[in-house]
């Protein structure tokens, strides 16, 4: 039963480093896209 745990709590550690990377990439993507789109005529809020 101790092994199964420590699996799972690999398995979540894992995951929530992954799901970090993933947001952290999904933020810099959005500046980027919006740096990108960015019309110097309006005024972002």
């Amino acid at each position: 039963m101790h092994n199964i745990i420590q699996e799972v709590f690999k398995w979540q550690c894992k995951l929530t480093s992954l799901s970090q990377s993933i947001a952290i990439f999904a933020g810099v993507a959005i500046i980027f896209l919006k740096n990108i789109f960015h019309k110097p005529n309006i005024s972002s809020p």
